[in-house]
């Protein structure tokens, strides 16, 4: 059952491969200049990933930003539900990007980079916000109230 929280509990959540072009540093740049925690569910099992993982995101790892590792299925869906957005500034065009719809259908806004099939997901204003550059994102963060989480669980279901 993916529709657990009609709230969120104050976090922003990056889910994803760990990899350069999946954006965790990024996604921790943009929590910290909003003076929100981060939580990152990320798969970390190739040798390139944990390479990647060791040198842009451990060293950033402290209480505000929390590395959880890679999540089954229903823990994933309870870490979506709960976090006030999900934060995904890739820098490759995405050709589908499964994790948007699954942080929709729990009813969290994604805030994204326009790369590959992400604005045929995500529409702007009205389950999350989508611009061409991270640092666009950045202040579009403390309006992720505007954004109707029922309308995001609509929206893919």
């Amino acid at each position: 059952m993916l529709f657990r929280s009609a709230t969120s509990e104050g976090y922003l959540a990056f889910l994803g491969r760990m990899a350069p072009e999946k954006g965790a540093a990024e996604a921790i740049a943009l929590a910290r200049e909003a003076g929100l925690p981060l939580l990152i569910a990320a798969k970390c099992r190739e040798p390139a990933e944990q390479a990647y993982f060791d040198r842009a995101v451990a060293p950033h790892l402290g209480p505000d930003v929390v590395f959880l590792g890679e999540l089954g299925r229903e823990a994933t869906y309870d870490f979506l539900s709960r976090a006030a957005a999900m934060l995904f500034p890739i820098s490759w065009r995405e050709p589908f990007g499964m994790v948007l719809v699954e942080a929709m259908a729990c009813g969290t806004p994604v805030l994204a980079t326009n790369r590959g099939a992400v604005s045929e997901i995500v529409c702007d204003g009205l389950t999350g916000f989508v611009r061409d550059t991270t640092a666009e994102l950045a202040p579009l963060i403390r309006r992720i109230g505007e954004i109707d989480r029922a309308a995001c669980r609509r929206h893919v279901t």
